[in-house]
């Protein structure tokens, strides 16, 4: 996961310029929302004490960088968009009720154009609205 942030890192040129283009990014979604097809119920990330979507977020970063119109998603999974966010010194939740993700286990393994993504979870929790 090392290499998708120093991938990531490199589209913005360094760490100063991705934290301000991630304040930047949050300032946005706070003033257009978040789709309903990018809100999350897992993965968030907190920028001035409010909750993100990671992936979103990081992505709403990027476009904003590159002053596009089209938005490139990055090639990346939640945990990676979050460990991004932790490397930056963001606090990232995983299901905010129940904490971090420090112990979450991540495997992916791929099969030609197929990846198989397991991730914990737990039933009964409701996702926040944001």
């Amino acid at each position: 996961m090392k290499n998708h942030f120093e991938t990531v890192l490199k589209i913005f040129g360094n760490e100063t310029i991705a934290k301000n283009m991630i304040y930047d990014a949050a300032v946005y979604i706070d003033e257009n929302e978040v789709p309903v097809s990018r809100k999350s119920k897992i993965y968030f990330v907190e920028v001035d004490s409010k909750l993100y979507p990671t992936k979103y977020l990081l992505d709403v970063a990027v476009l904003l960088s590159k002053k596009s119109k089209v938005s490139d998603r990055i090639d990346q999974n939640s945990i990676e968009a979050n460990r991004f966010f932790e490397n930056l010194g963001f606090i990232t939740l995983y299901k905010p009720e129940l904490g971090d993700i420090q112990d979450e286990e991540y495997v992916s393994e791929k099969e030609g154009n197929q990846v198989l993504k397991i991730h914990k979870s737990r039933v009964g929790w409701a996702p926040p609205t944001i």
